[in-house]
């Protein structure tokens, strides 16, 4: 309970931090530019970011993992639901689904995601 907005969390979070994000409905794009994890209480379908018209979450960090999280991606354009632009990101146990580009985009041939135990439905474009 003591942020409101997940980004708010992740901006004061240092590295190595774990983030519990309880149930409900959660509009903001998520930046995660430090490893931390982000870690989902309770049924995932009860845990949901949602964009519309913006990228849901953008991944510029070396190590770090998001977990237990309903994640979505509204609206038209060329946006995605998670773009991962370096490092070695763990999605575990996520939903995902995107209506506009791509549920996962995954950037530079150094970048080496692990996506595991994910549902990803309803992409507009590609699912990885």
């Amino acid at each position: 309970d003591r942020y409101q907005r997940i980004a708010d969390a992740l901006e004061a979070a240092k590295s190595g931090d774990k983030i519990v994000v309880r149930a409900g409905k959660y509009k903001e794009t998520l930046r995660v530019s430090r490893p931390v994890m982000i870690v989902g209480e309770g049924h995932v379908d009860d845990i949901v970011i949602e964009t519309n018209g913006r990228d849901a979450i953008i991944a510029e960090t070396e190590f770090g993992s998001i977990t237990n999280i309903t994640i979505r991606q509204r609206g038209s354009g060329f946006w995605n639901c998670i773009d991962i632009m370096a490092g070695k990101l763990v999605v575990e146990g996520c939903k995902l689904s995107s209506a506009s580009l791509t549920c996962i985009s995954v950037h530079h041939k150094d970048t080496k995601p692990k996506i595991r135990r994910c549902e990803i439905y309803q992409c507009a474009g590609t699912g990885v």
